[in-house]
C-alpha cells in the first residue's frame, strides 16, 4: 500500500501544528504534582498576558505582534511540558481527563501562535490570536466545572491535584477535624478547612467553591466536588452524604461549672433546677431542642435572650461575664460538647449560622429527657 498523502489546507495546518509544538521540553522544578499543575496555569497565565499587554501597546509595528506571539508560545511549551509530566505515569489519575483536555487545547492554541507570529498584516494576527486565546482560556478552564470541562483550574480545585505537597489530608465523608486540612474521597477534593481564627489564611489555588460553614473552630470550604464526593460516600455506607458540619465546642469545662452556681442563683426558681422549667419554659433536653429545631432558633437567638431578659424581674443587670457562664452552662447541659476557648462576653457574627437541634451528642450521665450534666 502507497504511504497516505495530505494535500491542501489540511496539510499546511498539520505542518503548522507539528512545527508549533516543539520537542519535549525538560520540565522545570517543582517536581511534585501541585507544583507543577500550579506552574503550568503560571504558565499559561503569563502566555495570556502577553499578548495582552501587547494589544495594549497599541504597537503599529508588525515585528512587535510577532514577538508577543512566539513568547506567548514559549510559556505554553512549557506549559505543555509540564502537563506532559504530569501524565506521564502507569496509572490514570481521576485528573487525567481535565489535563488531556487541556493539553490538546495548548496545543491547537500553539498553532494558533505559530500563525500569528507569520502574519502579514495586523488583521491577521488578530484574527489568530484571538481564536488562540480562546483555546488558551478553555485549557485553563474553571474551578467550579468537575472533569475534562473543568481544565487546569477545575482539576486544582477539586482534584487531589489540588493539595500541596506535604498538606494534611483528612477522608472527605466525615466532618474536618483539624485545621488547615484537605477533605479528599477516590482522588476529588471535597472541601479545604481552615482555622476559624482572625488573620489571613492562604489558599494554594481558586477553588470556586459552591458554599463556606463554620464548623466549631474551622472554616471550611465546599468545592464544586462536594456533591458527587457526597453521593460516593452514600454508595460506600459512609455515614455523612457530605461533610457534616462538626458540632462545635463553644465553653470550657470550668466555665460551665461556674455557670450552674450562676444559674441556680439567678435562673433556677423559675427554669427549674433540672431545667425543664417551673414558672417558666424548659430550657435544657429533648423537648427543648425539638423545639428550637421547630422554630429555626439559632445560638443567637438564645445568647440574645439570656443577656438582654434574664433575670426576668431584673433584665441585664448581671456582668457579661456572668452570662456567658450560664450559656456555657446551658450548652454543657443540651449535651453540646467542651473545648479550649470560653463562650465569649461580646456577640459572635457566627452564632446565628449555629442551628440549635436535639441529639447533638451525648455524654455519660445524660438522663431520660435529653439533659446532660456538666462535663
Amino acid at each position: 500500500m502507497p504511504p497516505v498523502r495530505v494535500f491542501g489546507p489540511a496539510a499546511c495546518f498539520l505542518a503548522l501544528l507539528l512545527a508549533a509544538v516543539p520537542a519535549r521540553a525538560a520540565v522545570p522544578a517543582p517536581s511534585d504534582d501541585h507544583g507543577q499543575a500550579t506552574a503550568a496555569l503560571a504558565d499559561i497565565g503569563g502566555a495570556i498576558a502577553v499578548i495582552v499587554q501587547t494589544d495594549a501597546s497599541y504597537s503599529s509595528d508588525r515585528a512587535v505582534y510577532g514577538a508577543a506571539a512566539r513568547r506567548a508560545d514559549e510559556r505554553l511549551s512549557r506549559a505543555v511540558a509540564r502537563i506532559d509530566h504530569l501524565l506521564d505515569r502507569r496509572e490514570t489519575p481521576v485528573w487525567a481527563d481535565a489535563l488531556r483536555g487541556a493539553e490538546a487545547n495548548l496545543r491547537a492554541a500553539s498553532a494558533r501562535l505559530a500563525a500569528a507570529g507569520h502574519a502579514r498584516d495586523l488583521m491577521g494576527y488578530q484574527i489568530a490570536v484571538t481564536t488562540a486565546l480562546a483555546d488558551i482560556e478553555l485549557a485553563r478552564g474553571r474551578p467550579d466545572q468537575i472533569g475534562v470541562f473543568g481544565g487546569l483550574e477545575g482539576a486544582l480545585a477539586t482534584t487531589v491535584l489540588g493539595v500541596p505537597a506535604g498538606a494534611a489530608t483528612v477522608d472527605a465523608c466525615a466532618a474536618p477535624a483539624s485545621a488547615p486540612s484537605y477533605g479528599t474521597h477516590d482522588g476529588l477534593l471535597a472541601f479545604v478547612a481552615l482555622p476559624a481564627s482572625q488573620g489571613p489564611h492562604a489558599l494554594t489555588a481558586p477553588l470556586g467553591g459552591t458554599d463556606v460553614t463554620i464548623e466549631g473552630d474551622f472554616i471550611v470550604l465546599h468545592t464544586a466536588a462536594a456533591e458527587a464526593v457526597g453521593r460516593a460516600c452514600a454508595g460506600s455506607n459512609h455515614a455523612a452524604a457530605r461533610p457534616q458540619p462538626a458540632v462545635p465546642a463553644l465553653y470550657t469545662t470550668n466555665q460551665a461549672l461556674a455557670g450552674e452556681g450562676a444559674f441556680m442563683a439567678h435562673c433556677a426558681a423559675c427554669h427549674g433546677t433540672n431545667l425543664h422549667g417551673v414558672s417558666a419554659p424548659g430550657v435544657a433536653g429533648n423537648d427543648f431542642l425539638k423545639t428550637a429545631k421547630g422554630n429555626g432558633w439559632t445560638l443567637e437567638v438564645i445568647r440574645t435572650l439570656v443577656f438582654t431578659m434574664m433575670p426576668l424581674n431584673a433584665a441585664g443587670t448581671l456582668p457579661p461575664v456572668q452570662y456567658a457562664q450560664i450559656m456555657a452552662y446551658l450548652l454543657a447541659a443540651n449535651c453540646y460538647p467542651a473545648g479550649s476557648t470560653p463562650f465569649p462576653a461580646n456577640d459572635r457574627p457566627e452564632f446565628a449560622k449555629i442551628q440549635l437541634a436535639p441529639d447533638v451528642g451525648s455524654r455519660p450521665g445524660k438522663d431520660a429527657t435529653g439533659v446532660c450534666p456538666v462535663p
